[in-house]
């Protein structure tokens, strides 16, 4: 029985160009490399690539090399058989290439790209965002009260109110607007204030409505008139007596005649026993 010579082609599985049914025909071409272009066993036309080699074709001879991701690069997708690594960049760097074969860093706010580097924006230029190219400042045309502000490498012109109208502002304001904190400050304590003082007149009106109660409760004592008292005549009639006889002047020597006389007026004047 004559052999049969086989074609082969190590593609996604083993393709011969006659329908001969072998282990090969199972065999993935994910990882083989063509060996010879025809022979006797399918087996031997194709090889497995080794670690870190990859092929794209399948009619390939040699396994190319996995690349390798070098920093600032990072590995997105490993090697495979029939796929070749895939690198990106990794934080603050972007690809400069399609295929991310080089890094260049990002260029920030008002900076732009050039060739691989970050250069400032020029004068009369701005650039607000990340890795982006550099515009011209807006040409404004301000309303009155108004002066056109020129921006910055991150910013764009603006109008702003002119130092006339400022000026003017700040001698006609005779307070300064209070700022949040003085108005929450001030939220908090006028509650309080107000409570304090319906507390005050509340304790106020109620001490002097118990005062008045305790007064109307004390009893009203009426005045005694003291009589005069009247004088008893007879009482009067010895006083005036006495008095007389403080009155007569004492003699060491007078007659027996007048002492009785003036015992026998005395006499008179008491009344009966």
């Amino acid at each position: 029985m004559d052999r049969q010579r086989f074609k082969m082609k190590c593609a996604s599985s083993f393709s011969l160009d006659a329908p001969v049914h072998t282990k090969a025909s199972t065999h993935k071409a994910a990882r083989n490399r063509l060996v010879v272009d025809k022979g006797f066993d399918p087996t031997k036309l194709c090889t497995p690539c080794k670690n870190g080699t990859y092929t794209k074709t399948n009619r390939e001879y040699y396994c190319d090399r996995c690349n390798q991701c070098v920093d600032p690069q990072v590995e997105r997708t490993p090697c495979h058989g029939t796929t070749d690594t895939v690198c990106g960049c990794k934080k603050g760097y972007r690809c400069y290439r399609p295929d991310c074969s080089i890094c260049e860093r990002e260029c920030p706010p008002g900076t732009q790209p050039s060739r691989g580097k970050c250069l400032s924006c020029p004068k009369g230029t701005f650039n607000d965002k990340i890795h982006d190219k550099c515009k011209e400042w807006t040409k404004l045309r301000c309303h009155p009260g108004y002066t056109v502000t020129n921006g910055t490498t991150t910013t764009d012109s603006k109008c702003d109110i002119s130092n006339e109208v400022m000026t003017t502002k700040q001698r006609c304001s005779t307070t300064t607007p209070p700022d949040e904190k003085d108005w929450n400050m001030a939220l908090v304590w006028i509650p309080l204030g107000v409570l304090f003082s319906l507390v005050t007149v509340t304790v106020v009106v109620f001490g002097l409505f118990i005062t008045r109660i305790k007064i109307n409760k004390v009893p009203t004592k009426t005045p005694i008139k003291e009589q005069p008292i009247t004088p008893d005549p007879f009482s009067l009639m010895l006083v005036e007596q006495e008095e007389c006889s403080f009155r007569q002047p004492q003699q060491e020597q007078g007659s027996s005649m007048e002492s009785l006389s003036t015992q026998d007026s005395m006499e008179k004047l008491l009344p009966p026993v």
